[in-house]
């Protein structure tokens, strides 16, 4: 209730959270969806509500760089049941170097990708782009998010599509979009179960391939090489207005 009366909106769940030295972050999603969320601090000695924040529609992750000075949200924009509203996904930068009262806000989308946008033919063919009537900065949908250890760069997951943004933390642009690929499930070492039958039967697949659709994301270091790990989890939309599910045959 604190929440809505501070931010304005309709609170609906929480759906991420992190600490600081200071504050509990917590990103909540509108009640609904396809409206704006918000994060709001929490100070950690009164566990009082210190701010909030507008940020996108869908909020699902938090990531901050090592001094907490930036603290970056990836704001799924995921469409209502009936498909009829999609909203667009994009990534909320908070700068708090100059404080919490003072912090600056800012939306980082992927209008720029859109057909007959200014970068369109930077969108890999791999990039999964199928909503039904959805423009590219519609059906993107930022999942979660990690930065790299020297903060320089922004990871973030598009799971639904398959892919992977870097955003340049210093100038805040989206240097590019990486599609995931697939994987070949017919190799002697990439069986898959794909039998509805309760029972635990990998085996090789010749033929069938599957899609990455990584869940999160965390960057590491290793012999002076930047590296970003992956869960993939795949994520097919299931909507009463779009579903991608069919059973194989």
């Amino acid at each position: 209730a604190e929440v809505a009366t501070s931010s304005g909106i309709t609170a609906g769940r929480i759906t991420a959270m992190t600490l600081t030295a200071d504050y509990l972050v917590v990103t909540i999603a509108n009640a609904n969806a396809q409206e704006d969320g918000v994060l709001a601090l929490y100070d950690l000695t009164t566990l009082g509500l210190t701010a909030t924040y507008d940020v996108g529609p869908s909020p699902a992750a938090i990531a901050a760089d090592r001094t907490a000075a930036r603290v970056f949200v990836a704001n799924e924009g995921v469409p209502n049941n009936s498909y009829s509203v999609d909203p667009e996904g994009s990534v909320s930068v908070l700068d708090f170097r100059s404080g919490v009262t003072s912090a600056i806000v800012t939306e980082i989308d992927f209008q720029d990708f859109n057909t007959g946008g200014s970068r369109a033919d930077e969108l890999p063919e791999g990039v999964l782009i199928t909503g039904p009537g959805a423009t590219v900065a519609q059906d993107l949908e930022p999942g979660s998010l990690s930065t790299s250890l020297d903060g320089s760069r922004l990871y973030v997951v598009l799971q639904e599509n398959n892919a992977v943004a870097k955003i340049n933390v210093a100038s805040l642009e989206i240097e590019s979009i990486t599609a995931f690929g697939s994987k070949d499930f017919g190799g002697p070492a990439s069986g898959l179960d794909t039998n509805n039958n309760g029972l635990a039967q990998i085996n090789s697949r010749p033929g069938v391939v599957g899609l990455f659709q990584a869940g999160s994301v965390d960057c590491f270091n290793y012999s002076g090489q930047r590296y970003y790990l992956t869960a993939n989890t795949g994520a097919p939309r299931q909507y009463a207005g779009f579903n991608e599910v069919v059973p194989a045959a």
